[in-house]
């Protein structure tokens, strides 16, 4: 997850999750599939479902950095899917303050055959930064990725 430097209030978290959940209707057979298409037609409260987040809270400040370490399975990319509003929660709020870019997948907005400096031209334009914007954060961009003169390989 990448926060942009847009201009936020010194007591305003970049990310703030607060109660986030978020269930899935179970569908593996027929019979389930009829109980949540009754239950959603009926407004019925009990659905079949699997409970892939309960209860999230977290907030990260300017500066910050979080990890999120768990099993497969644990709800990993399904709370960094939220976070980027890829996909909503079942319940709690989620605020955002600036921009934020996930990246999902290994390699995602990277291509082997352009150079580091290339790439982060490419990641940028994924993100939605214009051009100039990202020229004016490529020295900085360069000096967090720590590898030197290889940028330009």
């Amino acid at each position: 997850m990448i926060a942009s430097e847009v201009e936020v209030g010194a007591g305003t978290a970049l990310v703030s999750i607060a109660g986030v959940a978020k269930d899935y209707p179970k569908l593996s057979t027929a019979g389930d599939r009829l109980r949540t298409l009754v239950g959603l037609l009926f407004r019925l409260r009990e659905i079949p479902h699997f409970s892939a987040l309960d209860d999230i809270s977290l907030e990260v400040w300017r500066g910050q950095s979080l990890g999120i370490i768990g099993e497969n399975g644990a709800g990993k990319s399904t709370l960094l899917k939220i976070i980027a509003g890829v996909v909503r929660p079942t319940r709690g709020t989620v605020r955002i303050s600036g921009r934020v870019g996930a990246l999902l997948e290994l390699g995602s907005g990277f291509h082997p055959d352009y150079t580091g400096r290339e790439n982060i031209y490419l990641s940028s334009a994924l993100m939605g930064m214009s051009r100039r914007e990202t020229k004016s954060k490529v020295d900085a961009i360069i000096d967090f990725a720590d590898i030197g003169v290889h940028i330009d390989e």
